[in-house]
Formats: C-alpha cells, sequence, structure tokens
C-alpha cells in the first residue's frame, strides 16, 4: 500500500521488500504509473533474500563455530576500546583481552585427520560460547586461535575465565571413537590508561600467550612490558644472524676431543 500511494503521489516507480510473518515470506512490491492507472507488482524473494543474509553471516562469522571471524572481532574490540576511553576506567576493572591458542592442535589433526580435528573445534566452540556472560565476546580468529572479550573485568575476573577455559579443555572429547583431552595457551592484556588501539590490545594478548606457550604450555601469563622487549631482542638476534650469514662472517672452529686412555 506504502508503495502504491508513493506512485500515485509522484507518479514516480516505487520499490519496497518485506517480510511477511504469516506466510513467512519475503516479497518485493513494484509499482509504476502509467496513462491507465497504477501497475504493481509481487514477487517472492525469499529465496534471494536468504542468500543474501547468508552471505552477510559468512562475511562476518567463522562457518566452523559460528563465533565472529577476525574482521568482525576487530570492529568489536575497535568499538569496545572507544568505548571503554570516552566513558573512563575504574582502577580495577578495565576491559581485557584472552587470546587463546590450543597446543599442539596440528598433531590432533595428522593422528584424526582434518575432519576430526574441524569436529573438536565445533565442540571447543559450544563449551566456550556456553561459558560467555553478556559482558562477554568471543571470535575465532585463526585455525586454532581464539578471542574472548571481556568488559569491565578485573585481573582476577580476567584470571578465573582463563582458568575455567583450561579446566573446559581439560574434560575429554569424543573424536574418532577416541577419548581427547586438549590444552592451550592463553594470554591477557588490558586496556591502559594511555589510548591503546585495538591492534596493539590484540598484539599485546598475542605475545602474552607466546610467553605462556614458551612456559611450557597449558599456562595462562597476563601481558608484561618485557614480553614485548623479549620479542624485540629475539627478533633482533635473528635478522643479525642472517646478515652474518649473508655476509659470511661465520668463523668455523674445531676443537678436537682426546681421550687419554686412548
Amino acid at each position: 500500500y506504502r508503495t502504491y500511494t508513493q506512485t500515485a503521489a509522484t507518479g514516480l516507480p516505487g520499490s519496497y521488500t518485506g517480510y511477511y510473518a504469516p506466510l513467512r515470506t519475503w516479497f518485493e512490491v513494484r509499482s509504476f504509473a502509467h496513462d491507465d492507472g497504477i501497475t504493481v507488482l509481487f514477487r517472492d524473494v525469499t529465496r534471494e533474500q536468504e542468500q543474501k543474509e547468508q552471505l552477510e553471516f559468512e562475511a562476518s562469522h567463522d562457518y566452523l563455530t559460528g563465533f565472529y571471524n577476525r574482521r568482525m572481532c576487530m570492529e568489536v574490540l575497535s568499538r569496545a576500546v572507544i568505548d571503554a576511553s570516552s566513558s573512563g576506567q575504574s582502577p580495577e576493572a578495565s576491559l581485557a583481552v584472552l587470546y587463546i591458542d590450543l597446543d599442539n592442535f596440528k598433531e590432533v589433526n595428522d593422528a584424526f585427520g582434518h575432519t576430526s580435528g574441524d569436529g573438536l573445534l565445533r565442540d571447543f566452540g559450544k563449551r566456550l560460547s556456553s561459558m560467555l556472560m553478556p559482558t562477554m565476546f568471543a571470535a575465532r580468529v585463526g585455525g586454532d586461535e581464539f578471542v574472548v572479550l571481556l568488559i569491565d573485568a578485573t585481573v582476577g575476573a580476567a584470571e578465573a575465565c582463563a582458568q575455567d577455559v583450561l579446566r573446559e579443555l581439560a574434560h575429554p572429547f569424543d573424536t574418532s571413537g577416541r577419548s581427547v583431552s586438549l590444552s592451550a595457551s592463553i594470554g591477557i592484556a588490558f586496556l591502559k590508561e594511555a589510548p591503546d588501539s585495538a591492534e596493539m590490545l590484540l598484539s599485546r594478548a598475542d605475545t602474552a600467550m607466546y610467553a605462556a606457550k614458551s612456559s611450557g604450555r597449558f599456562q595462562v601469563r597476563i601481558y608484561d612490558d618485557a614480553f614485548d622487549r623479549g620479542v624485540r631482542e629475539r627478533l633482533a638476534l635473528r635478522m643479525d644472524l642472517r646478515e652474518a650469514f649473508a655476509a659470511n662472517q661465520f668463523v668455523l672452529h674445531f676443537q678436537p676431543q682426546i681421550a687419554l686412555a686412548d
């Protein structure tokens, strides 16, 4: 009716797409003015609408777990950083990011196949989803990497959440008729008083995760500036070694070892 009245009033073509709940159908309505009056055409566009919604979902979500993907994670995290910076933060609570990396997950894929590995990721996603509170958000940002965002979280609450994740992973998963227990390394980063970006916050959580992994896996680490210094030093050493090798600066020394008994 709205489309018809618009064309009747202006003489211009009109169009409208809407959902009709009693028939569970999407309709497209088009109206055209001509010498004999106005023609109104109805078309069922349910299939096109469903395909559009599916494409929009796939563009923002991980197909395997249903969590947001990395792109949407960065959008949500960026908004959260802006909101936290504009509203101010209490000394006790802050925006927290948990970066979860499943330990040795490649071995699971190698042993049971990628189909079983995908099943484990889906099952872990279900467990992680069941843990989420209204002030939490989760995304899958890599093959076996997940991010959990906590709003107004204390250090204790963030650590408790990370430990809950590790406990959930310790409960065996069923795959290919076998019982499999998983572990993870988790890094935690908090939004500081200085204006941090979403990229910086996620990078710090990632750095803390690698520190947890270096500590023996199945660990939780909170980001510390010393972690970044260690990363920079290792990167500088790696670059120096490459340059030294390219410049033929290595010298080989032999140290003979002789047994006096011989």
